[in-house]
Parts: C-alpha cells; sequence; structure tokens
C-alpha cells in the first residue's frame, strides 16, 4: 500500500535497465519516453487539440475528428498515468494532474501560457518537494518524510500563492483594487 499511495521516487535507482552501456533508472526510462511521447502530440496536433477542446463543432466542419482527438488525448493522459503511478504512487499522480493546471489558469487564460506555466509549477513543486523533504523534517527533530507527500504540499502551496495574488482573481489583488 505504501509504493502503491506514496510511491517510490527514492527507491527508483535501484530498478535500473543497461541501455547503451549505462544503467538507467527503469521509471527514468518509461516516464521519459511517455514525456517525448506526449511533447510530439502537443507539438505536432496542438491547434487541432486546441480547436477540438473550445469549439468541436467548428473541429468537425474544417474536417478534424472533434471525438478522434477528445479519446487521443485521453488515452495520453491515461497512459501517462499509468506508466507515473508505477514510480512516483497516486498522491503525486493525482496532485500533479490537478494543481499544477489549476494553478496555471489563476493565472492566465491564454492556453499556450497555462501549459507554459503548469509545467513551471510542476517542476517547481517537484523540486521544492523533494528538497523539502529532505531538509524540513530535521526541523522538527524527525528523520525523514516521504517525497511524494512533501511534494504534494509544495504544488498546494504554489496554488495557494496563485490564488492570494493572481492578478485577476487573486484574493489579496482583489482587497487591494
Amino acid at each position: 500500500p505504501g509504493c502503491v499511495l506514496y510511491g517510490a521516487i527514492e527507491l527508483t535507482p535501484l530498478d535500473t535497465v543497461s541501455l547503451g552501456g549505462f544503467d538507467i533508472p527503469r521509471a527514468a526510462l518509461v516516464n521519459g519516453i511517455i514525456l517525448l511521447v506526449n511533447l510530439f502530440f502537443l507539438i505536432v496536433l496542438y491547434k487541432e487539440f486546441k480547436l477540438s477542446a473550445f469549439d468541436p463543432d467548428l473541429a468537425d466542419t474544417l474536417g478534424y475528428s472533434s471525438q478522434f482527438l477528445h479519446y487521443l488525448l485521453m488515452t495520453l493522459v491515461a497512459v501517462t498515468t499509468v506508466a507515473a503511478f508505477e514510480s512516483v504512487g497516486s498522491i503525486i499522480v493525482i496532485a500533479m494532474l490537478i494543481v499544477p493546471p489549476a494553478t496555471a489558469l489563476l493565472l492566465t487564460h491564454n492556453l499556450l501560457k497555462m501549459l507554459l506555466i503548469a509545467a513551471a509549477a510542476a517542476v517547481l513543486a517537484a523540486v521544492t518537494g523533494h528538497l523539502g523533504a529532505l531538509v524540513v523534517p530535521g526541523w522538527f527533530g524527525f528523520e525523514s518524510t516521504t517525497s511524494s507527500g512533501m511534494i504534494a504540499l509544495a504544488s498546494g502551496l504554489i496554488f495557494l500563492l496563485a490564488w492570494l495574488f493572481s492578478p485577476d482573481q487573486g484574493i489579496a489583488m482583489r482587497r487591494f483594487r
């Protein structure tokens, strides 16, 4: 249950695959391949995904099957989720599927900027959360904590900052205006 819930990020370097004479963590290889597949489809079909998401009737009229694009996108999300569950656990997968995009939505309504902000928020949460898992427990007399919980917490804190200080929708900014 701990592996499924929290993942085993710290143990991923132990399960390696030999590739070109180098030992690469299997989770990094699998998730890296999934990342490249997602980037490929996003770059090649960005315009079509955007059109079918916001105006499926126009997409169908222009010859792009909005239903096919919808199911392709859902398949990419499902494959990414299943690949990530093994190495990082359900807490991070769920947190990273929801919180960075929600954070980005508070900061912009431009789709490309939203994708970039969501990716940056996810990277920032992952780095600060992992570093926090190494450093913060010592402040309270504990030896360690799980990285997944701290990454989810860092992601939530980044969302909280966006919710408070978003230029258009931030609570503090509304009160300031």
